[in-house]
């Protein structure tokens, strides 16, 4: 399967970076790409080959090249404000939502909205979108802010009609966030989180099916079993501690096939095997786990890691990698073969950071791109390297050349106006000051 490349819109020839493409009248530049909610890590989907990824904000659709790290395109400019994206698996659509509930359905080759469906109620927020296996269907989940009713909706990609539509109500002061969701590998389910409950409902109309305790899941290839993270606290522990346990359940029974309790801190990432006979899962420890199901045993515990991050990856044919977080770097390993692939080096609170963290297959899909990695080297994209830009205060300096901006809490972005690029950060990792006559005052004497 290869994704379409995607039409090159806004795209300014002498300005890789994407600072002047499809600026509002009269503005000579654009500093940073765009807030994302802090909330949704949905913005961000890598398409099906891995040969793109997009990354949605209140700017726009931005389409980046994985082999190069480097932009390729700007959509959904008119609008922006986009809060969840997914590619269908044929490669053919990229779905979009924005922060109004309007969603659509682009055509990646020519940009085109080739459907558009809008929300039954006002101030409707989607959280998620993912496309059904044959890319016929999408599952959204929303949150209506006002009475807190979240609910899931099945449309029809052809049509942009609702099919289903399956809702949670909160109770007993339950949240009704949704981090995760998603169909089954042969689309006969559809599952999300919500609360401390992973719920399963058949797609086509809508009915429950079953609930399973749990606040992260995975579907085995073959659609029988799901895994699910079961959180708990440590007892005796100052100040007390989280854990996780791992359940695996079989879907049409409800039968629990194993229990898996091994991991001493709260788990990262749950992911069957190709073959359905093995899972790996990571925690908070830097550990990573790989159980034989068949045997119901644990196979494997990989602890090379310490104070990483760790985020396994299994591929079609069995390989199991994986993207390791260090304090400096992100790297890909060879998990089975304690092999160091490839290492990009970190810059802290640019957007390459956010995106890679967000989005931990990125590194992965680029390591498996044709461009070749040497080993020794730390490797940098240029056009992620510029800072996250945050709607703190900022001000001009005195002679009108240099922005300061606000960089998370942790310091003050200088940006050169001529040359349209960050010149340098102040107070790194010290409590920025909201006070806008602290900025003019640090611009002033700098």
């Amino acid at each position: 399967m290869q994704s379409c490349r995607p039409a090159p819109l806004n795209v300014v020839s002498e300005d890789p970076e994407g600072t002047t493409w499809a600026l509002p009248e009269n503005a000579i530049v654009r500093l940073g790409k765009g807030f994302q909610s802090y909330q949704n890590d949905s913005d961000i989907a890598l398409s099906p080959d891995g040969a793109y990824f997009v990354v949605g904000t209140c700017v726009g659709l931005w389409w980046y090249d994985v082999s190069s790290m480097s932009l390729i395109a700007l959509w959904e400019t008119e609008r922006g404000m986009i809060s969840a994206v997914d590619f269908s698996p044929d490669g053919q659509w990229i779905a979009t939502a924005n922060w109004d509930g309007v969603i659509k359905m682009l055509d990646i080759q020519s940009g085109e909205c080739v459907a558009q469906m809008k929300p039954s109620e006002e101030h409707n927020i989607h959280k998620h979108i993912a496309f059904s296996p044959d890319s016929k269907w999408i599952a959204t989940a929303r949150i209506a802010p006002a009475n807190q009713v979240g609910t899931i909706e099945i449309l029809d990609v052809q049509n942009g009609v609702g099919i289903a539509q399956l809702e949670r109500e909160s109770r007993d002061g339950q949240s009704n966030y949704m981090p995760q969701l998603g169909f089954s590998p042969d689309g006969r389910y559809v599952a999300a989180t919500v609360g401390k409950q992973t719920y399963i409902w058949d797609p086509r109309t809508g009915v429950p099916i079953t609930n399973f305790t749990g606040i992260k899941f995975a579907f085995s290839p073959d659609s029988r079993l799901l895994a699910c993270e079961n959180p708990y606290t440590i007892p005796h522990t100052t100040p007390p501690r989280g854990a996780s346990h791992i359940s695996v359940w079989d879907i049409a029974t409800g039968e629990r096939i194993a229990h898996f309790t091994e991991h001493s801190n709260t788990l990262r990432t749950i992911t069957f095997s190709p073959c359905g006979q093995f899972l790996a899962s990571s925690d908070g420890n830097s550990k990573l786990h790989v159980w034989d199901l068949t045997e119901g045993v644990l196979k494997e515990i990989y602890a090379d890691y310490e104070w990483s991050r760790v985020e396994p990856f299994y591929f079609p044919e069995g390989t199991l990698l994986a993207t390791v977080f260090t304090q400096n770097t992100i790297e890909v390993w060879n998990i089975e073969q304690r092999q160091k692939l490839w290492i990009y080096e970190r810059q802290p609170e640019s957007i390459g950071d956010q995106w890679f963290s967000e989005c931990p297959e990125l590194p992965i899909a680029h390591f498996r791109s044709d461009e070749p990695k040497p080993i020794d080297e730390k490797h940098t994209f240029p056009t992620l390297h510029e800072p996250l830009c945050y709607l703190y205060p900022a001000a001009f300096s005195p002679n009108g050349e240099t922005l300061a901006s606000g960089r998370a809490l942790k310091g003050l972005v200088l940006w050169d106006i001529g040359r349209k690029q960050a010149r340098d950060i102040l107070i790194h990792d010290k409590l920025l000051l909201f006070s806008m006559f602290w900025i003019f005052y640090l611009v002033e004497i700098y």
